[in-house]
């Protein structure tokens, strides 16, 4: 599959890197958490679910959107302000949650609300209904979920939502809905494209789509009414779609010759988020036929750190280099030497912190196992470490462009070579004349 950008959407950049600042604050949050109590628990998961998992995302839709449909961004302009009602709607929840204010919470949810829906606004906005392919379909069913998932919220917060609107109805929308479909979605052409091959078995996951839409639908209807029956029926449910969506994803790294001697880092991520990801998926299933909620804490980690984080890791890793490369280098291509994306970035620091992002997670897993708080507070300071690596990592693939600004070219810094043949074709055949962003 052909991804390359029309044009480049720079407010994708800035969602990224102010991801990983607000993944900095949940884990800080979180280390303090188990030295001591919060006054309010929403100071801890507003930065872990309405930024550091939909951050990425955000950012993401806006540059694939147009680039899987062959088409500039429209109303690009909108973007930056939709960014900042965003980011200030978070800001104004942590500082009205801090402070115990109910009321300044809600108005700041209402903030967020608005930049949400305008960002669901912007997206619905660049869909070309004909060009809808399988990622696409993906990310709209998120997006739905997504919309309903932050109107249910902002109506809970304003004390007008109905009963059967709880915290465990809205993490499932968010964490399921809107995240793990989007992923979903990006898998299935990222991770091909990474390894230089194709996708296996698309007509099962054309079938996978609707399964996994059903799963999160079911799983919904069954927490909004109570039924327990009906939670493990849907949970199974999603369990098979998350078993055929495995399946295709390791059917398409196995398949045929490889070009590549390993694993891409990104792809390595993506693999360790997929089992962690079954992993969530059979727990949360047997807690909901067994009534297993005493467990809830290790599901949200599996899913969140586990699955969510290390996704988001790997899509990074290849999201902002390619991103920037593009607007640097591509117009160089056949001129003059230019970097392997890998050359952005430090690719043994991306190796450790894949290391160390999971060793913190098990540190944290048996922490909540055996009820010790020092391995809480020790997995939790490892997983900071490893974000604030990352996030270094992130602001040297940027620097590129600040680099050449300044008249030094990143290619003599680092020796860097021509690209390989196989790396021209992962960057789907860009030439010199190929248009610069805007």
């Amino acid at each position: 599959m052909q991804i390359v950008p029309t044009s480049l959407v720079r407010i994708s950049r800035y969602y990224m890197l102010t991801a990983v600042g607000y993944l900095l604050i949940t884990l800080a949050i979180g280390v303090l958490r188990v030295l001591a109590p919060l006054p309010d628990d929403r100071i801890h998961w507003v930065p872990a679910i309405l930024s550091w998992v939909s951050f990425p995302i955000m950012g993401a839709y806006y540059q694939f959107f147009p680039t899987l449909q062959g088409r500039d961004l429209r109303f690009e302009k909108l973007t930056l302000p939709q960014y900042a009602l965003v980011n200030l709607g978070v800001l104004g929840m942590l500082a009205a949650a801090a402070l115990g204010n109910a009321a300044a919470f809600a108005l700041a949810m209402t903030v967020y609300a608005a930049g949400a829906l305008l960002f669901v606004a912007l997206i619905l906005g660049n869909v070309g209904l004909s060009r809808l392919n399988l990622t696409l379909r993906f990310y709209l069913a998120s997006l739905g979920y997504f919309a309903v998932a932050v109107v249910l919220l902002l109506l809970r917060e304003w004390g007008l939502g109905p009963g059967w609107v709880t915290r465990p109805l809205l993490l499932h929308l968010f964490v399921f809905g809107w995240a793990i479909l989007a992923i979903m979605g990006a898998e299935y052409s990222m991770v091909p494209m990474l390894q230089l091959k194709e996708l296996r078995h698309p007509a099962l996951a054309d079938r996978q789509f609707y399964v996994a839409v059903a799963g999160v639908l079911g799983l919904a209807i069954g927490m909004a009414t109570g039924d327990a029956r009906f939670i493990a029926a849907a949970g199974a449910l999603l369990l098979i779609a998350i078993g055929m969506f495995v399946y295709i994803i390791a059917a398409s790294l196995i398949a045929g010759p490889s070009r590549l001697p390993k694993l891409d880092i990104s792809v390595r991520y993506i693999v360790v988020g997929l089992a962690y990801l079954v992993a969530t998926s059979l727990l949360g299933t047997l807690m909901g036929a067994a009534g297993w909620y005493a467990l809830t804490p290790i599901h949200l980690h599996l899913g969140l750190i586990g699955m969510v984080s290390n996704t988001i890791f790997g899509a990074m890793y290849h999201i902002v280099p390619f991103v920037v490369w593009w607007e640097v280098y591509a117009p160089r291509l056949g001129t003059e030497q230019v970097p392997l994306l890998k050359q952005l970035y430090d690719e043994r620091s991306a190796e450790r912190q894949l290391y160390g992002l999971n060793a913190g997670l098990l540190l944290m897993l048996a922490g909540f196992a055996f009820g010790l708080r020092p391995l809480l507070a020790a997995g939790g300071a490892l997983l900071l470490i490893v974000a604030l690596a990352h996030l270094q990592q992130m602001l040297r693939v940027v620097g590129h462009r600040r680099r050449l600004r300044n008249g030094r070219p990143g290619n003599h810094e680092t020796g860097m070579d021509r690209a390989s043949p196989e790396q021209s074709e992962g960057m789907n055949g860009i030439s010199a004349r190929s248009r610069a962003s805007r």
